[in-house]
C-alpha cells in the first residue's frame, strides 16, 4: 500500500498563495515518497508557469466532473484505490466534491481535511452570505473533525460566522522549506543599501483585494523627497495593472524612473529578486518567501487602495492578511514603517533580519507542519448531518459561482 496526498481546488490553478503552497506540499510528498495528485474541476485552467513545475514534482493532475446526483472522475487511470489517501480541500465546494468522490468510488483508506487558506474559503457564497445558511449545521459539526486553519484570521472568521470555538491546535501555518540562513546575503544587503535601497513587492493586481500597491506608490513618492537612493520594484500582473500604470505615468520623471515594473515571474525565480532588495512589502505567502532569505518585511492590509499596515512581519507573523483587528501594534502607514527601517543602523537592520528568519523556522517549517497534517487522519470523523441534501445544494451553488467567474473573465477581456 502506497501513501498518497491529494490537494484539491475548485478554481483555476493560477499564480497565487494557495497554489504555491500546494506546490511545496507536492515537493514534500516527493521527498517523502508519497504519490501526489492535484484534483481540479473539469474546465479549470492551470497557469503555464505551473505546468512545468507539476511535471517536475511528478504530480498527477486529475479532473472531476460535478453532477447533480453524483460526482465522477474524468479518468481513474492515476488512482490506485488500495492506496492510503490524505485529501486536502482548499475550499468548501472542493471539500464536498471530495466527499462525493470517496463515496462513489468507495475509497477504503482515505481521510478528507478542509484546510482554510482564506477567510472566504469557509463560505459557499461570498457575495450573498444568506446562501451559506444551509451549511451552518454541517460546518459546526466539522469543527474538531478535520478542519485546519492557516492562521488566526481564518480561524476567527470561521468562529465568528458559525458561532463555535475551535482549539489553537487546529491552526497549522503554511509550510515552507527552510534552508540555513545566509549571513553573507544580509551583509551584502547592508552594503548595497548605502547607495541603492530597493523596496520590493510581489502581488497579483486584483484590486481592491491587493490594492495596497497603489498606496505604496503614494508613500514611495513622499519617501523619495527624503532619500534619493530609494528604488521600488513591483512584480505582478492582473486586471488592476492599468490603474497602477496610470498612477505611475502621472509622477515626476525623477520618481518614475526609480519605479521598476515586471510582469509575473515563475515561483522558482522569486528568490532571485528577494536576494537583491533591502525591504519587502506585501501580504500572504510572499511574506514567508522573503523572510526565509532573512529579509525584513512589512505586512500589507488587504482590501484597500491606501497605505495601512499592521506592522513588521517579525511582530505580525500570525497575520499574513494584514487584519488590523489581529494587530499587536495597531495600524501604521508604509511611510512610517519604511522610515523606521531607513533609520536603523547596521546592527539593528541585521538583528531584525535574523529575527524574521527565526520566526519562520519556529512556525513555518514544512516538515513539522506536514507531519501535523498527516497525523490528523486518525482524528477525522466525517459529519453526516444533512449530507445528502447539502451535496445537491452545493452542486447548484458551485455552478452559480462557476457561471459568475466565467462572466467576469469574459467581461475583463472586453
Amino acid at each position: 500500500m502506497n501513501k498518497c496526498i491529494v490537494c484539491g481546488y475548485s478554481h483555476d490553478f493560477i499564480m497565487g498563495g494557495i497554489e504555491s503552497y500546494y506546490i511545496r506540499m507536492f515537493a514534500w510528498a516527493k521527498r517523502n515518497r508519497y504519490r501526489a495528485i492535484l484534483l481540479l474541476n473539469k474546465g479549470c485552467s492551470i497557469h503555464k508557469n505551473w505546468e512545468k513545475t507539476l511535471k517536475e514534482e511528478n504530480v498527477h493532475v486529475i479532473w472531476s466532473q460535478k453532477g447533480l446526483l453524483e460526482t465522477k472522475l474524468v479518468s481513474t487511470s492515476d488512482i490506485d484505490f488500495n492506496d492510503d489517501y490524505t485529501m486536502i480541500a482548499g475550499d468548501l465546494h472542493c471539500y464536498f466534491t471530495m466527499r462525493q468522490l470517496v463515496r462513489r468510488y468507495k475509497f477504503p483508506n482515505v481521510n478528507i481535511l478542509f484546510y482554510v487558506f482564506h477567510p472566504y474559503s469557509i463560505y459557499g457564497s461570498v457575495k450573498k452570505k444568506f446562501l451559506n445558511y444551509p451549511y451552518i449545521f454541517f460546518m459546526r459539526r466539522l469543527n474538531k473533525n478535520g478542519i485546519i486553519f492557516m492562521d488566526e484570521e481564518t480561524q476567527k472568521e470561521y468562529e465568528k460566522y458559525y458561532h463555535v470555538h475551535s482549539s489553537k491546535e487546529s491552526i497549522i501555518r503554511l509550510g515552507l522549506n527552510i534552508p540555513p540562513l545566509d549571513n553573507t546575503l544580509i551583509t551584502q544587503r547592508i552594503n548595497e543599501a548605502k547607495t541603492n535601497f530597493k523596496i520590493l513587492t510581489i502581488t497579483r493586481m486584483d484590486f481592491p483585494f491587493k490594492g495596497y500597491v497603489l498606496g505604496l506608490v503614494d508613500d514611495f513618492v513622499k519617501l523619495k523627497k527624503i532619500n534619493k537612493n530609494l528604488k521600488l520594484i513591483i512584480i505582478g500582473n492582473g486586471k488592476g495593472k492599468e490603474e497602477l500604470l496610470q498612477k505611475i505615468s502621472l509622477l515626476e520623471e525623477e520618481v518614475r524612473r526609480d519605479i521598476c515594473l515586471h510582469d509575473e515571474v515563475p515561483y522558482s525565480k522569486v528568490n532571485e529578486y528577494l536576494k537583491k532588495c533591502q525591504l519587502y512589502v506585501g501580504m500572504g505567502t510572499t511574506l514567508l518567501d522573503s523572510s526565509i532569505t532573512g529579509l525584513v518585511s512589512i505586512v500589507a492590509t488587504a482590501f484597500q487602495k491606501g497605505n495601512v499596515s499592521p506592522g513588521f512581519f517579525f511582530s505580525e507573523y500570525h497575520n499574513l492578511g494584514g487584519n488590523l483587528e489581529l494587530s499587536r501594534e495597531g495600524g501604521k502607514s508604509f511611510f512610517e514603517l519604511i522610515s523606521e527601517v531607513l533609520s536603523w543602523n547596521e546592527e539593528e537592520y541585521k538583528k531584525n533580519c535574523i529575527k524574521s528568519y527565526q520566526i519562520i523556522r519556529s512556525f513555518y517549517n514544512i516538515d513539522n507542519n506536514m507531519e501535523k497534517i498527516i497525523s490528523m487522519q486518525n482524528t477525522v470523523k466525517e459529519p453526516r448531518l444533512l449530507s445528502g441534501m447539502l451535496n445537491v445544494y452545493d452542486y447548484f451553488l458551485a455552478k452559480v459561482q462557476e457561471h459568475d467567474q466565467k462572466r467576469l473573465a469574459v467581461k475583463s477581456r472586453v
